[in-house]
């Protein structure tokens, strides 16, 4: 196996303990590539409404758990970054 064709196992996470893995063989771009195509799987919130999502937590410190359902996973990764970020601030 060369760096021109290198092998890797792509994991996209769905839930909680849980992710696709896909294995995969190319080069180093390719990967790239292939990763970000599996990725782009989920939908996830639009836009305005993943804005809006945001702005009522600051605003109420509260989601609904459809709308969480929702959110893509890192939509998901960034909005629990943004509640601990939250949280710590204020204390």
């Amino acid at each position: 196996m060369t760096m021109e064709n290198l092998k890797a196992k792509i994991r996209i996470p769905k839930e909680q303990y849980a992710f696709i893995e896909y294995e995969v063989e190319g080069t180093m771009d390719e990967i790239k590539v292939m990763y970000m195509e599996a990725s782009r799987t989920e939908q996830g919130l639009d836009d305005k409404e993943w804005r809006e999502a945001v702005d009522n937590y600051l605003n109420t410190t509260k989601t609904t758990s459809d709308l969480y359902e929702r959110m893509s996973t890192i939509q998901k990764w960034w909005f629990q970054t943004i509640k601990r970020a939250y949280k710590r601030l204020n204390k």
